[in-house]
């Protein structure tokens, strides 16, 4: 019995009956008939396919695997068609260190294979929303541009250009995590799972209980003692903030909610896919502005 879940009944139901017909959950994936000075990539989630295109620009040719809003990359199965669509591409990308290890698997063939967690250098017990950090993130984003100037040398020049460019929107977010350090370090803060934890690790505020939201993202079982403490924190208004992941959802949690609307503790949405319309530096922005006003409201 899992005491946690990642969407309500009516989306589950959905899915399984989805599955049972067999319709695909994800974007179908059609063999890329590109330009000849197009290089074709394949991406899991939508948000390192954004921060590719940010790199490749026009002469990159990117499709997502998963779209459908809701659905879990962590307990994905992938159909036999997916195992076909990767050999028809230059790369495959994906954010690994058990977030979606089911695609480690299509490491295999002529197409190239990208993995972020072996880029950022990712260990074993480590957070793995690897696109909430910006240092992996620009990892990523370097390697991208080594390896779409090796498949198409005679664009190398555009793609290190385009890559300064990513550079340079990550130093106006660095200011802004400066900010933050100047004006709330060690300022308390809870998380009801990891989502967004490696950006909020940036900004000098205390997170006081990582150790119970890995335990929910696991599906471990969280801890009595560490649970009755963070629900005494909240009661006691001892946290500034809750940021919530709104697609787990669990009895503890709920309770957590109930406890910061009655004692009036700010809530942070935090989702984990990248927002319609937006690009990546763009939603990382988004996110510690809405953490700003939280922030300021609670004091």
């Amino acid at each position: 019995m899992r005491l946690f879940q990642r969407m309500d009944g009516r989306v589950l139901t959905g899915i399984l009956v989805a599955l049972s017909l067999g319709i695909s959950l994800c974007v179908p994936v059609r063999k890329v008939q590109a330009a000849a000075s197009r290089v074709s990539l394949l991406c899991v989630e939508t948000v390192w396919c954004d921060v590719a295109r940010q790199i490749g620009g026009e002469h990159l040719e990117t499709q997502v695997l998963l779209t459908a809003p809701g659905l879990d990359p962590h307990h994905f199965q992938p159909s036999p068609s997916l195992w076909r669509s990767v050999g028809q591409v230059d790369g495959f990308l994906v954010n690994g260190a058990t977030y979606d290890d089911w695609a480690l698997s299509f490491n295999q063939g002529k197409t190239d294979f990208l993995n972020a967690a072996v880029i950022g250098h990712w260990r074993t017990g480590e957070d793995p929303h690897l696109f909430f950090d910006p240092a992996i993130v620009k990892a990523v984003a370097v390697k991208l541009a080594d390896w779409l100037g090796e498949k198409a040398p005679q664009d190398r020049n555009f793609y290190q250009n385009n890559l300064a460019r990513f550079e340079n929107s990550l130093n106006e977010l660095d200011k802004k995590l400066i900010l933050f350090r100047q004006r709330y370090q060690g300022l308390p803060i809870a998380i009801t799972e990891p989502a967004g934890e490696r950006l909020l690790s940036r900004t000098g505020l205390e997170l006081i209980d990582k150790h119970w939201a890995l335990s929910v993202m696991n599906q471990t079982g969280v801890s009595a003692r560490e649970t009755a403490s963070l629900e005494q924190s909240v009661e006691k208004r001892q946290i500034h903030a809750l940021i919530v992941n709104p697609l787990v959802k669990s009895t503890q949690i709920n309770r957590l909610l109930d406890l910061a609307a009655q004692k009036q503790i700010p809530l942070v949405m935090i989702q984990e896919s990248l927002p319609s319309g937006l690009k990546w530096q763009d939603w990382m922005s988004q996110i510690l502005d809405q953490l700003f006003s939280a922030l300021d409201q609670k004091r």
